[in-house]
Formats: C-alpha cells, structure tokens, sequence
C-alpha cells in the first residue's frame, strides 16, 4: 500500500478457515494517519503560573503554556520535587494543568511541547522553578 493523499484511513485484516463456513471467522480495524511532509518544530513561548512564587502548600496553582502554532501542538507536563521528575500530564491538546503541592520545597516545573504528527519525543521545553512553603500558623 502506498497512500498518496493525506488523510485520516482505516486499515481491516480478515481472517478464516480455510475449513470454516463463516464468511469471516476474525477481523481487525486499526486507524492511520498520513501527512505530506515532516512537520516543522513547535516553539514553546512562555509558562507561567497564575501565583507567583512562593506559595503554601495545599494550594491549587495553575500552569500555563503557550506556543507558536495555531493548531497540531501537544503538551507534557513534569514536575521535579527533588527526588527526580514525574510526569504529571502527558502528552494532550490541554496546555494548563493545575499543580496542587503537598510538601514544602524547591520544585521545577517543566512543559514539553511538540507537533501531534512528530515522531520527536519533544520539539521544544521550559524549565521554571517555584517555592512551596509550610502553611502559616
């Protein structure tokens, strides 16, 4: 198969006996996309958060990241709380999530962005760092 057009298609494998009297005894459908070229790189502009550091612990805080394309870019999420990173929303269309620390400390948030049709593990990151404290008393 050597598709010519980009497009959205769908893939079926049937499968009998030989022996069967079925018209088909299995069969699978899978979906695939095809592009015209390699897309280009997607550049990530800014992260922010809506509370500026530091902060309580216990506390929602919003992260935010923008990039450079209207359409097709994805976003990751990471968190670094000192004992390494963690993935805290993967790869999705959704460019906020919201962060609510329980401990305090010295965090780096990190956001990946990249094309939805990049065979990249990123196109593009920031690293931003932000202080948790202990609740007042």
């Amino acid at each position: 198969w050597v598709p010519t057009a980009t497009s959205e298609y769908q893939i079926s494998v049937y499968v009998k006996d030989k022996y069967s009297t079925s018209i088909v005894d299995a069969y699978k459908i899978i979906n695939y996309t095809i592009i015209n070229e390699v897309p280009s790189p997607v550049t990530l502009t800014n992260v922010r958060t809506d509370l500026v550091s530091p902060q309580v612990k216990n506390i929602s805080i919003q992260v935010t990241s923008e990039a450079m394309r209207e359409i097709g870019k994805m976003y990751k999420f990471w968190v670094n709380d000192g004992t390494g990173w963690k993935v805290v929303q993967n790869y999705s269309t959704n460019n906020t999530f919201n962060w609510v620390p329980t401990n305090a400390g010295e965090y780096q948030i990190s956001v990946y962005v990249k094309d939805k049709y990049s065979t990249r593990t990123v196109d593009d990151y920031k690293i931003i760092k932000y202080v948790i404290i202990d609740n007042e008393k």
